[in-house]
């Protein structure tokens, strides 16, 4: 990614360095990387494979089926040697150096020493066993990994204002549509690819008052950018309600529920036909009031 900050907090969550490479082209920004290998990231791809996509999860499969299988190493010496009341300093395998040495000579003659060898503990320590999607606030902390990722946070203009706009564009349609769900989105939007060989493109998008809720929700987990995007598109926002809205449809003659603008949904869409043709509109709404 780009986006130093993001990728510093990921560096610091996985214990890795974060590294800047060169950008592609000149004018490109320089993206930063950080990465996990080996046991430590087999435990981390078991762990996020319920949230992932069907292409990620093949390629998990793969990595995982490719892997030898041997324990994780000790990264750095541990503080004591797990030979018990053994006040020596870890050196290699949980052991110091006087236990190492004799486990290792019996070892490689074939006879028994009584000493164990300690693998590096795991990496991943204590993560949930339930799909990360279906407890407490794990399903917000989704949403905002996947939007700070592949999301945008912007305006949507209109005649009639700007409103707060975030929108979703992958090729996974599965994550789309399960993105969609959790937004409150009804329907998503297919995109056919614009060249040969190309995947078509799924698009989720959700405005107004809902997704200026989501936005304040998910301030405070995004990145520097996103959250000056996200500060942009709020102070843009100025919602107009109606006060004391009524059970019906104010139109003469029409007893069916209210929907929006003391309208009911027939004539609320007739009256966002006209206005949005650029007609004067046959139904006149209830007078709004700033909220």
């Amino acid at each position: 990614m780009t986006d130093r900050d993001v990728v510093d907090r990921v560096g610091q969550l996985l214990g890795r360095a974060v590294v800047p490479l060169r950008p592609r082209r000149r004018g490109y920004k320089r993206p930063y990387a950080t990465s996990v290998k080996g046991t430590p990231a087999v435990e981390i791809m078991r762990w996020v494979f319920p949230a992932m996509s069907i292409d990620r999860q093949q390629q998990i499969d793969s990595a995982v089926a490719s892997w030898h299988g041997h324990p994780a190493r000790w990264s750095s010496a541990p503080e004591h040697c797990t030979v018990p009341a053994c006040p020596m300093p870890g050196a290699r395998k949980g052991l110091c150096l006087r236990h190492y040495k004799r486990w290792w000579k019996a070892n490689k003659a074939g006879r028994t020493s009584g000493i164990v060898p300690v693998n590096a503990p795991a990496y991943v320590r204590d993560f949930p066993t339930v799909d990360p999607l279906l407890a407490g606030n794990r399903l917000t902390w989704w949403v905002a990994g996947l939007l700070e990722g592949e999301g945008h946070f912007g305006i949507a203009r209109t005649a009639s204002g700007d409103y707060p706009l975030i929108e979703l564009k992958m090729c996974a349609k599965d994550i789309v549509s399960r993105a969609g769900v959790a937004l409150g989105i009804v329907a998503i939007q297919r995109r056919e690819p614009r060249r040969p060989g190309w995947r078509p493109t799924y698009v989720a998008k959700v405005s107004g008052s809902k997704a200026a809720e989501w936005m304040k929700s998910l301030r405070q987990l995004m990145g520097t950018r996103r959250t000056t995007a996200i500060d942009l598109a709020l102070s843009r926002y100025h919602p107009v309600r109606l006060v004391n809205p009524p059970a019906q449809c104010t139109v003469l003659g029409c007893h069916a529920s209210h929907r929006s603008r003391g309208l009911c949904h027939k004539h609320y869409m007739s009256w966002m036909r006209d206005v949005a043709r650029g007609r004067t509109p046959r139904i006149k709404p209830l007078r709004q009031e700033q909220g």
